[in-house]
């Protein structure tokens, strides 16, 4: 009788054993397959972005028609009196560029570089917003762009040069 339960306990152990080595080999089999897969999307992907980079890279991509403004920064604080200086691009030649404060024209610059001044002695302390314009020979408005900034004055200390307000262009 021992010697029969001795033999059930062997089979059913060698039994669970097979079983348990067929599923192992059907879940490695298994992650291999996906891993293959997974691998070759990867590569696809991979030569997907390459060529992407090879046509970016091949054919150079032309601005539009546009103005930047380079000074005052956007957010910056200003004071006194302050230049705002624009750079235009693209292939339109510029016939000039009005430059605005709060749409009221400060002026108009018709060479380059393209620069206005600005008597911030003028304004209120407080957000102020730039505007600029350029037109081409046609007069037909290109581009346009604004930025906020900050006027701040020290109004107790008003020292002026042949009339106008001298101090810091810009406080940061």
């Amino acid at each position: 009788m021992q010697k029969t339960h001795f033999t059930k306990f062997f089979f059913l152990s060698i039994t669970l054993f097979v079983v348990a080595i067929g599923l192992i080999t059907y879940i490695v089999k298994t992650n291999v397959k996906n891993i293959s897969i997974e691998k070759e999307e990867f590569v696809e992907t991979q030569k997907q972005e390459e060529s992407i980079k090879i046509t970016e890279d091949s054919s150079p991509v032309e601005k539009p028609d546009g103005i930047e403004i380079i000074s005052p920064e956007k957010d910056s604080q200003v004071s006194y009196v302050s230049s705002i200086i624009v750079e235009t691009y693209g292939k339109t030649e510029i016939s000039k560029v009005e430059f605005s404060v709060n749409k009221k024209l400060l002026s108009t610059d018709t060479k380059e570089p393209y620069n206005g001044i600005w008597d911030t002695t003028k304004e209120s302390n407080g957000s102020h917003v730039i505007n600029v314009k350029s037109y081409d020979k046609k007069g037909v408005m290109i581009s346009t762009k604004s930025i906020l900034v900050t006027v701040f004055n020290n109004k107790e200390s008003s020292a002026t040069k042949n009339g106008l307000p001298v101090g810091p262009q810009f406080v940061n």
